[in-house]
This record gives C-alpha cells, structure tokens and sequence, in this order.
C-alpha cells in the first residue's frame, strides 16, 4: 500500500512464504498461488520498494519433485536473486496429506538438491556482498552489543581497501555486532562493527547499544558485512 511505502516507522523488509515456485509443486503442496503470482508480487514490490530486502523459505524433495521441477526452482532462484533464502529438506510428518503421497524423493536426492540450492544462493549472496563493499554510501547500523576486550582478536580484512580510500585501515578488530534494516534477528547475518586495531576503545566509546550509527562497510565475512562508524 502506499501507506506502507511511505511510512519512516517499518523496515523495507518482507518475509515471503514461497516454499517452490514450479506449478505442479505447488497445486501438491496445496498452496493456492502460481509461480506467477509470485514473480508478479516480487516484481511489484521492487517497484513500489526499490531498497526492499525479500526473504524467503523454499523447501526441496517435496514428494513428485522431479528434476526438472528442481531445475525450474534453480533457475527462479537464480533469476529472482532474493536477498534471503533459507532451504529446508522435506521430510515427512505423521497423517499429513503430503506423507501419503506417491513418488516419495530419496534422502540422498533431498541432500543434493539442498547443497545445489544453497550453492547457488551462495553465489547470490556473496555478489550482493561485493556491491554492497562497492557502493560509497554510508549504512545506517542499530548497534546491538559489544565484544568483550578478550574476544577482540586482530584481523586483515579479506577485501583490501582502494589506495584512494584512507579511512579503511586494514589491521581491524570487531568491537561490536549490529544491524541495518536488510537483517532479521538471529535469522540473517549481521553487521560487524569494527574499528583499527590501535583505536577500538576510543571508537567504542562513541557508540551506544540500541542506537543507530551511520557507518561505511569495509568489508564482509561470508553472510556478515564488516563496518567502521563514521
């Protein structure tokens, strides 16, 4: 709604229950939605949204998914490019309509498609990862705890910084663990707040939990962006 999109008060973020995105999975599942309808959702809401950040569940081995079906569910995932995907395996449940269908998927099928799913999500996330380093403006992070000093162990950011670019030192430690509006707690990742490893007190000090902090990624570790506050 319009309300919706305008509202400074909600995150631009949504959690979509998608489960498959092939037809006849779908009408087995019982779902009443079409892969249309699905493209057709994802597509109005980044219109409507430009900086929304879409979750979603998909699950692989449901009873009659074929390879080619599987296949179908790669190339959506692919083309979708959702910010978040969580994969789960099927597995049956006592009395369930799905439990008594025929064409039950073999365990060793359901892992492989998991791990071909996750891989390709993988992909997915690491070049939202690089472009997000790539991009100069500044993240705004909801700062939610501190490390303990013991905890802080020195490290070398994995993606040196441009020559150009001196306020992304290289020798870090992570002084705190946040947010930005794109991350779910304890769901998604998170964001690292680091600081050079020779000035952490004095950048700690300017932060306060529960607070938002503007901040320039530096970095990321897998799921995780690394950032120092501005």
């Amino acid at each position: 709604s319009s309300s919706s999109s305008s509202s400074s008060r909600l995150c631009p973020y949504l959690d979509l229950p998608i489960q498959h995105s092939h037809n006849d999975i779908l009408k087995l599942m019982r779902r009443k939605t079409t892969e249309q309808d699905i493209i057709s959702t994802i597509q109005t809401l980044r219109q409507r949204l430009p900086h929304v950040y879409l979750r979603t569940s998909l699950m692989v081995g449901f009873p009659g998914e074929t390879e080619y079906h599987f296949e179908h569910l790669l190339h959506f995932v692919r083309y979708m490019e959702l910010d978040h995907v969580g994969v789960f395996m099927y597995s049956n449940e006592d009395l369930s309509h799905s439990s008594r269908l025929p064409n039950q998927v073999p365990e060793a099928v359901k892992q492989d498609r998991y791990r071909r799913l996750m891989e390709v999500q993988w992909e997915i996330v690491q070049r939202k990862q690089r472009e997000r380093l790539a991009d100069p403006a500044p993240l705004q992070v909801i700062v939610e705890h501190f490390l303990d000093p013991a905890e802080q162990e020195p490290f070398v950011l994995e993606q040196p910084p441009p020559a150009t670019d001196a306020i992304r030192p290289t020798q870090m430690k992570v002084i705190a663990v946040g947010r930005h509006i794109g991350q779910c707690p304890d769901i998604d990742g998170q964001v690292q707040i680091c600081a050079p490893a020779d000035d952490c007190d004095a950048v700690a000090d300017s932060l306060r939990a529960g607070e938002r902090s503007w901040m320039k990624v530096v970095g990321f570790d897998e799921y995780d962006l690394q950032a120092i506050p501005l």
